[in-house]
């Protein structure tokens, strides 16, 4: 899959709404709208990027794995989601 062409639109919409004035529920709307396989792909690659589990890149394919079955709102409880999803996107060479 093009992780570039997933992510890119939901690290836009987190940039250009996800302000102090904008409701959660946008955001929840918005990933609410994803299918299944981006909302594992993109709640791996946000895992990724976060850096704290010590996973690599050669683990992605693990980490979706490990994603099926994560509710979606895991994604939308990231108040750093944007920065996550690039760093992800780096660690890939995707970005």
């Amino acid at each position: 899959m093009d992780y570039v062409q997933l992510i890119e639109p939901i690290i836009e919409f987190l940039i250009e709404r996800q302000t102090s004035n904008t409701p959660i529920n946008t955001l929840s709307e918005y990933i609410n709208n994803l299918s299944s396989g981006e909302t594992v792909e993109a709640i791996a690659l946000m895992v990724l990027g976060r850096g704290d589990s010590g996973r690599q890149p050669s683990d992605f394919l693990e980490l979706v794995k490990e994603a099926q079955g994560v509710e979606r709102h895991y994604l939308v409880e990231k108040s750093l989601l944007a920065k996550y999803l690039r760093s992800g996107l780096e660690k890939l060479n995707l970005h």
